[in-house]
């Protein structure tokens, strides 16, 4: 075992030494009783934090998982602001910038400007334009959305909102839908990012602006070409299917007959995962008036059929009549077996009592067992419209945090409940994880592919995604189940760029930091530094921006400063806990106040554990 491997191990283990059991309530106070996963447990941990003490909170129905400070721990989206994971078992309250009682509210986190740190874009249904949080550092956001070009003229009422670097030039792109299927504001909007400076709606310039009533939007490379495609869930108006042929989108929902979407129901989500291992991604459709939907990705052989009842997951109920309405599903192995999982969350407070989350354990060529029933992970009669997998106690398998609806929808029920559920039984298996950074691709590897092989799992794929399901974001880190294999044969990670980094006999059960082009084609090589080394920065001289590269041997708090040569502070760019490994940190030649700075010479200051080193940086306009 390598030196990265040992500290990946290492850091692994530490977070093992603080496993726990917990159930978060984020908009409410706090609850206590016996909690589970898949099955009965006498041990449980519980905390809760009340985000608004007013009786009808006004909260975004969301769920969502990012590292938002980059210490990396995933910490929690609610709707309103962030909970920041402090790594043991509580979480604090980082509120963003603006009255978040506005935000109803899709939200979705990338790195648009690829200066490492993960910004936010959220949809608002009643207001003239939507919201992008640009992240200061730390976890702390200011919203720049006019700033930055993105402004609409008259009622929009957007919902959906699905983020990809559609054009593959390395800076993440935003996709919004609006709710109102016909006239003034339907349609799509897609913002075209102009190297991380500004937004450039160029829908209609690329095809893609579809007049819809989106409810959600789900980005995945359907056809295995290397640029992302888009599926638009339409909320009783039709779902839509646009394939990306480079120059433009195709809608093959109605030209091509490429796909069985299109039914006129109710449709709340999509959400990509490869269920039967054939390397094809296969779309999970939530619908709150007609069955759910899973549409096999059979490729070429059109149209793709739909399975869900087939292998029992169309959310029928245990009667075989009735049926659970769903906004959400999110896929995940939970219990590491090597095949991709279903959680389905129900909207059962809003519609009908008694209809609950259903967790679907998949068993193959078997179909799908479902495993939550008359356990509290179904919590009947609750409104669940946001969830997803993510392992939130960096211990190996995959938590599940689920989001409920406002009380105001549901009074009755005397309030509203975020639920994060700690996973009890996945550690049975092995797993791998994978925390990727673009160089030449967006800097949060989004559209990035990952392809696995062992010896009782031929081919395992996961793709980097920004956004699933309805209000839902899953963990930008791909997670990976592998049974009782010890060592995965090989991993191929294909980039947005064309770059293909391919590693060999990689050890299970660690977390893997990989940069883009760390390999050599052929075998694994990510070597962990000695020490604490900062390399300077490339360009030297600069013109708009530089990146500065940095080692670390071990998790360290890092501060990272610009000056000028008489020692004023220009610029903050890391105050934080950051990952052993090579780093990278971008520099757009602005101050704290991000003001354009000077023509001249700077100095860049790498602080770690009371040791500093500086470094000479020239800027050229």
């Amino acid at each position: 075992m390598d030196n990265h491997s040992r500290s990946a191990m290492r850091y692994s283990n530490d977070r093992l030494k603080v496993r726990r059991m917990f159930l978060i309530m984020v908009k409410m106070v706090f609850f206590t009783g016996p909690l589970v996963f898949a099955q009965e447990t006498e041990i449980f941990r519980s905390i809760g934090l009340e985000l608004n003490v007013d009786p009808t909170p006004v909260i975004a129905d969301a769920a969502g998982l990012v590292d938002v400070n980059h210490d990396g721990w995933l910490d929690l989206y609610p709707g309103a602001g962030m909970l920041i994971n402090q790594g043991v078992t509580n979480f604090t309250l980082q509120p963003f910038a603006i009255d978040t009682s506005v935000l109803d509210a899709e939200c979705r986190f990338a790195d648009f400007d690829n200066d490492g740190w993960i910004d936010a874009y959220a949809t608002v249904q009643t207001y003239a334009r939507d919201f992008l949080f640009h992240n200061t550092g730390g976890g702390k956001f200011i919203e720049v959305a006019e700033s930055m070009g993105i402004s609409y003229t008259g009622s929009k009422f957007t919902l959906a909102c699905g983020l990809a670097d559609f054009n593959n030039d390395g800076w993440v792109d935003i996709l919004v839908g609006s709710h109102i299927i016909a006239g003034e504001g339907s349609g799509i909007w897609l913002w075209k990012n102009e190297g991380g400076k500004k937004f450039v709606n160029v829908a209609d310039q690329m095809h893609a602006n579809v007049p819809s009533g989106y409810c959600g939007a789900a980005w995945a490379d359907i056809d295995n070409d290397g640029d992302q495609d888009f599926f638009g869930a339409g909320h009783r108006s039709g779902d839509v299917l646009l394939r990306n042929d480079g120059d433009k989108f195709v809608n093959i929902t109605e030209v091509t007959k490429t796909s069985a979407v299109g039914v006129v129901g109710s449709s709340r989500s999509g959400s990509w995962g490869d269920y039967n291992n054939d390397g094809r991604l296969d779309l999970y459709n939530c619908d709150d008036e007609k069955f759910n939907r899973l549409y096999r990705n059979d490729g070429d052989n059109v149209p793709w059929p739909d399975v869900a009842k087939e292998l029992n997951v169309s959310n029928l109920d245990p009667t075989g009549w009735n049926f659970d309405k769903s906004a959400t599903a999110t896929w995940g192995d939970y219990d590491n077996d090597g095949d991709l999982d279903l959680a389905v969350l129900s909207m059962g407070g809003l519609y009908t009592q008694g209809s609950e989350n259903r967790l679907y354990r998949n068993d193959g060529a078997a179909g799908f067992t479902e495993v939550a029933h008359s356990t509290p992970l179904a919590d009947q009669g609750q409104t669940h419209y946001a969830g997803t997998f993510g392992d939130v106690d960096n211990d190996g398998d995959l938590d599940l945090y689920i989001g409920v609806g406002p009380s105001k929808i549901a009074p009755s029920l005397g309030g509203s409940m975020d639920m994060l559920f700690e996973n009890l039984i996945g550690q049975q298996n092995n797993w791998l994880e994978f925390r990727l950074t673009g160089v030449q691709s967006n800097r949060s590897a989004i559209g990035a592919r990952i392809r696995c092989v062992s010896a009782a799992h031929p081919l395992q794929i996961r793709e980097v995604h920004s956004g699933h399901g309805y209000n839902s974001m899953a963990p930008l880190t791909q997670h990976f189940g592998f049974g009782r294999d010890t060592v995965v044969d090989s991993v191929i990670i294909r980039w947005p760029s064309g770059v293909v980094d391919r590693f060999v006999a990689v050890p299970v059960n660690q977390i893997l930091d990989i940069r883009e082009g760390t390999s050599t084609g052929i075998a694994r090589k990510i070597v962990m530094p000695e020490r604490i080394s900062l390399q300077g920065n490339y360009p030297n001289p600069f013109n708009a921006q530089t990146v500065i590269r940095f080692s670390l041997p071990e998790l360290e708090r890092v501060t990272l400063k610009v000056s000028d040569l008489l020692g004023r502070k220009v610029r903050t760019l890391v105050d934080d806990r950051m990952l052993s490994g090579e780093q990278q940190v971008r520099w757009d030649g602005r101050d704290d106040s991000h003001r354009p700075v000077a023509t001249g010479v700077y100095l860049v200051q790498l602080t770690v554990a009371g040791t500093s080193q500086t470094h000479q940086m020239t800027l050229l306009k």
